[in-house]
């Protein structure tokens, strides 16, 4: 029964990989990425069961000097982000592997599996986490990454913690089980990091709609304080349009017909410049590009649109 022990062990230990390539974003193209870490995944596999079967060790007691440190500089070397976002996100990925590790082997040592409850489960579960990412947490994680530029370093400290916890608690898989303030330790570490994590992203998600929404907002006030700003002038306009239309009949009557028509040209150009340009019939998508587009004239730029 010690094949369905190893077995599982490697089936963990490469799926600590997969978890981790969901949701990370590299600076090089995708395939000499995946062949990188196919190829560090590999080397530290075979170092770690080397070191253990020398050592006489269980693997899982290595895997922080033989795996979690090496891959850590390794991915971070191929990483588009090498700040708290990276250091964020190589603590979750090992410490949601770590949980799945420690669930299956409790549940083996439970029932008395002889570790084919633990092979059955690592199995089954690894593969459904990571369709779960893939589904439903890989672009929202993703689009946080990109958007949110704070935060990071607090939480990678906060994930930094609970591997080091899980660490200090986890059993090994052939030591004798420990006693029940052992095993309710390793309990509520095992329930309160997914409750964490779960809070963490949330907090992260809002953080990034809230800034997204005031961004709207300054954008949508832009756009009305121009608004208004045309709104005076037409104001104005209509408030001296007599006074145009008796300039326009006094150089009329002195016969000045082509200062009439330079003065009426002006006033038309004056008045154009007041319509307000309907580009497309979404109102908010309208008042982006407005705000936008006058942003641009003002500065000199010419826009052309087609939408």
């Amino acid at each position: 029964m010690t094949a369905l022990r190893d077995i599982s062990q490697l089936w963990a230990m490469a799926h600590v990989l997969v978890v981790f390539l969901l949701l990370f974003e590299p600076r090089r193209p995708w395939r000499p990425t995946i062949a990188i870490c196919v190829s560090g995944a590999v080397v530290m596999s075979v170092v770690t069961l080397a070191a253990a079967a020398v050592l006489g060790v269980p693997p899982f007691a290595l895997i922080f000097f033989t795996c979690s440190l090496p891959s850590m500089a390794l991915f971070f070397w191929i990483s588009k982000y090498r700040n708290g976002r990276f250091f964020f996100l190589f603590c979750l990925s090992d410490t949601m592997c770590i949980w799945l590790i420690q669930v299956t082997s409790l549940l083996d040592r439970l029932v008395g599996g002889e570790y084919a409850v633990m092979f059955a489960g690592r199995l089954i579960l690894f593969p459904l986490a990571e369709w779960f990412i893939w589904k439903q947490l890989r672009r929202p994680y993703q689009e946080l990454q990109r958007k949110l530029e704070r935060g990071w370093w607090l939480f990678s400290l906060i994930g930094l913690l609970y591997y080091l916890m899980l660490v200090m608690v986890s059993i090994p898989v052939d030591d004798p089980m420990p006693g029940w303030r052992g095993l309710l330790l390793l309990l509520l570490v095992l329930a309160l990091m997914p409750l964490t994590y779960i809070s963490i992203l949330h907090s992260l998600w809002r953080q990034m709609r809230m800034y997204e929404n005031t961004r709207l907002m300054e954008v949508q006030r832009k756009d009305y304080d121009a608004l208004c700003q045309k709104m005076e002038v037409g104001r104005i306009y209509r408030h001296d349009m007599r006074h145009h239309l008796a300039a326009v009949e006094g150089l009329l009557q002195q016969g000045d017909n082509g200062g009439a028509l330079n003065y009426v040209r002006s006033l038309s150009g004056g008045l154009e410049e007041l319509a307000e340009p309907v580009r497309c019939a979404n109102s908010a998508v309208n008042a982006v590009l407005t705000a936008y587009i006058v942003q641009a004239g003002n500065e000199g730029c010419t826009v052309e649109t087609k939408l």
